[in-house]
């Protein structure tokens, strides 16, 4: 679709200068792909979310809310209506150390995750290394119940502040929220409406320790994802979810002989077979050929059909 010159107006009006109309989204990805949005919203308020939210159901444009664009690929036609990035949401974390066995660590969904776990090795709070390395937002990370084989997200969350689809803002207690393997089923918590809800906030729950102690295992938690993963190309993080059983998806696209196949400008890493990396000019058509191959070829020779850990957007 394409916003009429009166819609338009209408946007700039009620968001001033937080809007951007057809706006690729490859820069706002961390897989540097995908095509343009109809509309890219940025707002710096929740006023201004839910101003533009009522907006959007009003005049019937889809609506599609992003982080900071880890975990994603977006479509070479890509975004129809409206994408609403949280990047620039308040990112003030804070903490509450006024409780006998933890500290409470708020933090807004659109701060880096990264932020969050450097703040923490520097107030010597445990429990928040295994996510050091783990791009995005906090709220993308919620949403995702980003965690590595030692944790995830889910085993230190007290609540989570969220915008409902009826525009109210509530706190759900970890006793009402439900979460599966790298997914948090909105669906399944209670009192959330129907439609899924944007992730304003959330509060973790870390242990007391100290800063060297904290740094010492960070260091040693980065020395081992930085022999293990590809940090430096442009890809969206893990591609595959793991599978039940002792071999993880990179496991088993290795041993299906695929590790450093290319499609076009996209390659199965030759460092981590898990990650599909944009070697400079990938489309995603290159993308979910590749993925494609490794489906059908993992189902071919183990039996295993791996299911996609990323995010695709877009048409």
């Amino acid at each position: 679709m394409s916003f009429d010159p009166a819609l338009k107006k209408k946007l700039s009006a009620l968001l001033k200068n937080q809007i951007i109309f057809d706006e690729p989204m490859a820069p706002h990805t961390s897989f540097r792909i995908g095509g343009p949005a109809d509309a890219l919203a940025l707002p710096n308020t929740v006023l201004h979310l839910q101003s533009l939210i009522r907006f959007a159901r009003q005049n019937q444009l889809p609506l599609t809310v992003i982080g900071q664009g880890t975990n994603l690929l977006v479509q070479d036609a890509g975004i129809r209506g409206v994408v609403v990035a949280l990047s620039r949401l308040d990112t003030q974390i804070s903490t509450d150390d006024q409780h006998e066995n933890k500290v409470l660590v708020m933090a807004p969904a659109g701060a880096r995750l990264k932020t969050l776990c450097k703040m923490a090795i520097h107030k010597g709070l445990a429990g928040i290394n295994f996510a050091l390395g783990i791009p995005g937002s906090v709220g993308g990370a919620v949403m995702m119940n980003a965690g590595t084989g030692h944790n995830s997200l889910d085993q230190i969350i007290e609540n989570i502040t969220l915008l409902s689809s009826n525009q109210e803002i509530r706190v759900l207690e970890k006793k009402h929220l439900k979460f599966n393997y790298r997914r948090f089923c909105w669906e399944q918590s209670s009192k959330i409406a129907k439609e899924p809800p944007v992730i304003l906030a959330a509060c973790f729950g870390l242990s007391r320790s100290t800063s060297a102690k904290i740094k010492k295992d960070a260091i040693r938690v980065m020395g081992q994802r930085a022999k293990n993963q590809p940090k430096t190309d442009h890809s969206a993080g893990c591609f595959f979810k793991n599978p039940p059983g002792k071999d993880g998806a990179g496991r088993l696209i290795e041993m299906a002989g695929l590790k450093g196949l290319k499609c076009g400008g996209a390659k199965i890493s030759n460092q981590h077979a898990n990650f599909i990396i944009n070697t400079g000019k990938a489309t995603s058509y290159d993308v979910l050929k590749l993925k494609e191959i490794i489906v059908e070829t993992v189902l071919t020779k183990f039996n295993i059909k791996l299911e996609t850990e990323v995010k695709i957007l877009g048409s």
